[in-house]
């Protein structure tokens, strides 16, 4: 928050920053629809870029997409619509590759959300000009979308693999697959959180405390022992009063400013709150990469706004600051990539033992 704000003090550079965000993700985005991976053994073809859950790839490119969402719509540049509109199909093609029903879902609520304050803020002026161009960008991301829908569907019936639609219509089965073990997780926990509303079982032992309720109503499966909701984590672990705290807080930061603030906070908060939908469906805030898109999200939609408070730090500062983050991040990775690379090889050597 003081970082991302001192660097991007202008609308040009938090701009710029939206197009840099929109090329960075359609590398992620063509490695998922291309199949490639880092490492070109068969073996280490696990260690792809977000191949052990396709969910999180999903979620890191809510960020992109919408950015490429507000590259579309730029007037008076046809090669920036026509950059935008390549990478918004590109990207949607790998967000239904992922099949994270939850992105999706978010997607759905954050546009629909966008179009009714649209609505209500046009309705007291002329609404026929405004009508008609969310007439034309809803068009164009319906029929991008749907380009991109055929294009998946026609890979995952040559790859056998399950269409976008057969996804969605897990959805009328919700006691089935992993819907049917989230609702069970979520209703076994709620004992855990009346017995500790005010301050939860404390801040990362949920793991030791849920085993003793996790088959208070219903029988539960013995696998990943994670809530898959960080609000559900979050109030258990930290209590009603941690989960008021992140509610004010969140709200603070994506509250609207002015009736006439920037594009980009508008769409940059429509990502921000489809990652907070997504995380009703999801683990997010185990995974250090997810944290920090978040919190990326987060200081992007606060630059630009109005405060009483200013930080005292000069753009080499913020610089050498944001240097630093980024090789402790990076430190941070290898790390977690020697330990997985090695956990993997030992789980493969115990099989081949067993």
């Amino acid at each position: 928050f003081a970082i991302v704000p001192t660097l991007l003090d202008t609308s040009d550079r938090l701009r710029r920053c939206l197009r840099w965000i929109v090329g960075l993700g359609l590398i992620p985005a063509t490695l998922e629809i291309l199949k490639i991976t880092w490492w070109p053994g068969p073996d280490d073809a696990l260690l792809g870029p977000m191949a052990t859950n396709r969910n999180y790839l999903a979620i890191l490119l809510l960020l992109p997409w919408f950015a490429a969402f507000y590259e579309m719509q730029q007037p008076g540049n046809r090669r920036r619509q026509i950059w935008g509109c390549f990478c918004f199909a590109t990207i949607t093609v790998a967000l239904l590759e992922s099949r994270c029903r939850a992105a999706w879902l978010g997607i759905g609520i954050a546009m629909a959300y966008s179009m009714l304050l649209g609505l209500r803020d046009r309705a007291r002026v002329n609404a026929s000009p405004f009508l008609l161009g969310a007439t034309r960008r809803l068009v164009a991301v319906l029929a991008l979308s749907a380009v991109a829908a055929i294009l998946v569907t026609v890979m995952a019936n040559v790859g056998r693999m399950p269409t976008p639609l057969q996804t969605l219509g897990t959805l009328f089965h919700p006691m089935e697959g992993s819907a049917g073990s989230r609702l069970r997780r979520w209703t076994n926990a709620m004992p855990m959180i009346r017995d500790h509303l005010l301050l939860g079982v404390g801040p990362g032992r949920w793991e030791d405390a849920f085993p003793r309720y996790q088959h208070s109503v219903v029988p539960d499966s013995s696998g990943n022992p994670e809530p898959f909701n960080d609000y559900i984590g979050l109030l258990a672990e930290g209590g009603l009063l941690s989960l008021l705290v992140l509610a004010l807080f969140v709200r603070g930061v994506i509250r609207p400013n002015n009736s006439e603030e920037a594009p980009e906070r508008k769409i940059l908060r429509l990502s921000l709150i489809c990652w907070l939908i997504a995380a009703f469906f999801h683990s997010l805030m185990v995974e250090r990469i997810l944290v920090l898109g978040l919190w990326l999200n987060l200081a992007l939609v606060g630059v630009g706004r109005r405060s009483t408070h200013h930080f005292g730090i000069r753009q080499r500062s913020a610089i050498a600051a944001m240097v630093v983050v980024c090789v402790l991040f990076a430190g941070a990775v290898i790390c977690d990539a020697r330990i997985m690379y090695a956990a993997l090889h030992r789980h493969v050597a115990t099989q081949f033992v067993r």
